[in-house]
């Protein structure tokens, strides 16, 4: 909304929905349009135009958390391991084509 009020409008809102994949299928039947988060485009139709948002406009925090006496376990270094690698490879993907 702040984005669209910078702009110069305001839109016309007569729904909304937390859900991404009911957003992804309201713009893919021509009922709306949305900003979303690269992850969720990637099952989009093929009539589904994607545009470059402004900087910093799509940034996403994830924090991992475990219990003060579970952080010796075996398993709470490779997890920690897996997301920093997952993470590192989604930060350095090409940025998907634009329409």
């Amino acid at each position: 909304m702040n984005e669209c009020r910078k702009a110069g409008f305001d839109p016309r809102i007569i729904c909304s929905t937390e859900d991404l994949a009911v957003q992804l299928r309201f713009v893919e039947t021509g009922a709306g349009v949305a900003v979303l988060p690269g992850l969720a485009l990637h099952e989009a139709a093929s009539n589904v135009r994607m545009f470059p948002t402004a900087p910093g406009i799509q940034n996403r925090k994830v924090l991992l958390a475990c219990r003060e006496a579970a952080r010796d376990r075996p398993a709470i270094r490779p997890a920690t391991s897996s997301a920093e690698r997952a993470s590192a490879a989604y930060a350095t993907r090409p940025a998907p084509a634009t329409s």
